[in-house]
Parts: C-alpha cells; sequence; structure tokens
C-alpha cells in the first residue's frame, strides 16, 4: 500500500518535522489509531518514546533527535539552552550534540498553569524529568535547597527525576537502555493507576 497516496498530509507533517509527528497529529491529519497500530506493526512507523511516531528508514539526526524530544514534551516544551543556540546558529554551538528541552507546566490538575519546575528534559507521557547534575550548577549552599524544594514539587505532581551527570555522559548507550526500561516501567504504573 502506498501510504503518501492515500495520507499525503501525514507524510508533509513528518517531512517538516525530521519525519516524526505525535499521535495527537496523526489523527488531526485522519489516521485512526486502528491505522497507527497497523503502520507500528508493519514496520512502516516506530514509536522511539511514548506518544511520538517516527517514520522507519529515516534518517537518525541531531535534528530528528531533538524534534522528538521537543514533540515528547508536549505543547509547553521547546528546544533550549545548547540545542536552541545550535538551531539560531550561535558562535560555538555549531557542533553541539546536546538535546535540551524546557517544559513550562505541571500537567496535574491541581497546579494546573503554575510553574511547577524546568528540568533539561521532560517525558511528560510518563511524568519523568531528566537533570543534568553538574558540580557547577547543582552543588553548594545556594543551590542544593532550590534543587531540593523544585524536586518535592515535582515529586507532587507524580513526576520522578533522574539525575544524570559525569558518568553518565560517558555511558551514553548504557544510560539509553536504562531510559527506555525506566519509561516502560513509569509507563506500566500510570497505566495501573
Amino acid at each position: 500500500m502506498n501510504d503518501n497516496h492515500h495520507h499525503p498530509k501525514f507524510h508533509s507533517l513528518a517531512a517538516s518535522q525530521h519525519s516524526v509527528l505525535t499521535r495527537r497529529q496523526a489523527a488531526g491529519v485522519g489516521l485512526t489509531r486502528y491505522r497507527i497500530s497497523a503502520l507500528l506493526r508493519d514496520g512502516i512507523l516506530d514509536e522511539p518514546v511514548p506518544a511520538v511516531l517516527r517514520l522507519r528508514g529515516s534518517v537518525a539526526t541531531w535534528r530528528q533527535g531533538l524534534s522528538i524530544a521537543v514533540l515528547a514534551g508536549g505543547d509547553n516544551a521547546v528546544a533550549s539552552h545548547r540545542s536552541a543556540a545550535r538551531l539560531h546558529r550561535l558562535d560555538g554551538f555549531a557542533r553541539s550534540r546536546w538535546v535540551e528541552v524546557s517544559i513550562s507546566r505541571c500537567r496535574r490538575h491541581e497546579v494546573t498553569g503554575i510553574r511547577v519546575a524546568v528540568t533539561d528534559l521532560g517525558i511528560p507521557a510518563v511524568r519523568l524529568g531528566l537533570e543534568g547534575h553538574s558540580r557547577q550548577y547543582h552543588f553548594g549552599p545556594l543551590q542544593e535547597p532550590l534543587d531540593e524544594q523544585r524536586d518535592l514539587r515535582v515529586a507532587a505532581c507524580g513526576w520522578e527525576l533522574l539525575y544524570l551527570g559525569w558518568h553518565a555522559a560517558h555511558r551514553p548507550a548504557d544510560v539509553a537502555r536504562t531510559l527506555r526500561s525506566v519509561i516502560r516501567a513509569r509507563r506500566e504504573a500510570l497505566r495501573a493507576a
């Protein structure tokens, strides 16, 4: 079946976002959840993180990884920090491989509309935040209490924060494997709740 012929809006939208789109966007251009399931089963699509679809066979690039992270973050997610600097072609960031996203709001109804915390990367579908943990920005008498307060606010919203430091930066394959396991476990726990 030629999916370009049957769903040109789907492919056009995915192409404009480095071959990725959310399940909600796919539904918005006419794909039912059954059709999405069939495309996943047939290997036309994969789902690198919950609720974000990627066209199989597309070239994995830094921009695609950033698009996945931003889309996973939901409507309030934006490329930030070094990722934003690279996108805006600021001097010194042309080769940065960091994927950094900021998310501005907690998703729980009790705190809707209130900024609870900003993390380096958030995955709202499973309420998981990732925080690059460096001595420069996360240690000392001023920063440690602020991090602790943020962690408590995030936990009150049902989120979990994982800290990734120097050792994680030097073992990306191990970290990716662990993150996949944590995402699976959190997805199952949220479904059961």
